[in-house]
């Protein structure tokens, strides 16, 4: 079967790393035809970071590819999106280039929040219920927690898997038995200048375990400075296998987002996709002369 990936950016986006492309090539390994096709180039990443202004002329130029992608789309069999085709359009624009064919879309924030909460009123009347419409045409939502997947539920969604974001243990081998632990522990944090300032509502915390023991804070992707935390910044990785990490920080892998490795997930998702294409043709069938199924 043909499986196109659509993730809103490449490898250098943390969220569409985890959530999509890190099974990629479990599920080549299970059979998949895999096309991968990102919205954005590594530049517009690159900017954001920065906190430099995105070229409207680069971004329209990700927009038009993004277009040419959807109108190929019909010779793969299942559609892998993350969040939405065309974000910040209105749903009756993005619908006309939904192609007809089974979508999974993936959802590891609450990204409705950003248009139904939206400062400006013309936000909330034209895109306050995209996301909804978007889980609700999609032959499977998954949501990366229980939130998420409530809110799919409340909209009348047809088919809900909760996927917590997981990492791969592999990745992170713990010591062996009897190994003794690093010292100073130490606490790891994965993330993007984007995300890293969410740090400071547990900095309160962290400043009160280190003056109680010997700890040290390693953020990998941005920086941060926390009274009273000593830290280490060190850069995020385009790459399979992620910056080393003491010892210590492996006992994190025990918890139950680390849970199975990512072949695992991808064995799962294989038959829920397989389940879902199956549902989403005969759900289909009645309104075969409709432009978009739901």
């Amino acid at each position: 079967m043909k499986l196109l990936v659509l993730p809103r950016y490449d490898r250098s986006g943390a969220s569409s790393r985890q959530r999509l492309l890190q099974f990629v090539p479990d599920l080549a390994r299970l059979g998949w035809e895999i096309t991968v096709r990102p919205l954005h180039r590594p530049a517009y990443l690159a900017a954001l970071y920065a906190g430099r202004r995105r070229s409207p002329l680069a971004v329209a130029a990700d927009y038009a590819r993004r277009l040419g992608v959807l109108r190929d789309a019909g010779r793969h069999d299942l559609i892998w999106v993350e969040r939405e085709l065309l974000p910040w359009l209105p749903w009756g624009l993005e619908r006309r280039c939904t192609p007809r064919r089974p979508l999974v879309v993936d959802y590891d924030d609450a990204v409705f929040h950003r248009y139904d909460h939206h400062g400006l009123a013309i936000v909330r009347r034209l895109l306050g219920d995209k996301i909804d419409r978007v889980m609700r045409q999609a032959s499977l939502v998954v949501a990366g927690n229980d939130y998420l997947a409530e809110r799919a539920r409340s909209v009348g969604a047809g088919r809900i898997a909760v996927v917590p974001t997981v990492i791969d243990p592999a990745l992170y081998p713990a010591p062996g038995p009897g190994a003794p632990a690093a010292r100073p522990f130490v606490i790891g944090w994965i993330g993007t200048p984007a995300t890293v300032g969410y740090l400071r509502m547990v900095g309160p915390a962290l400043a009160t375990l280190a003056a109680e023991s010997p700890v040290r804070l390693v953020t990998i992707g941005a920086s941060i400075d926390l009274p009273g935390v000593p830290g280490e910044a060190r850069p995020g990785r385009n790459r399979p296998r992620p910056p080393s990490l003491p010892a210590a920080t492996s006992a994190s892998c025990r918890c139950p987002m680390a849970r199975g490795s990512a072949a695992s997930a991808a064995t799962s998702w294989f038959s829920t996709w397989l389940r879902a294409c199956r549902w989403w043709r005969r759900r289909s069938a009645p309104i075969e002369g409709s432009s978009t199924p739901g």
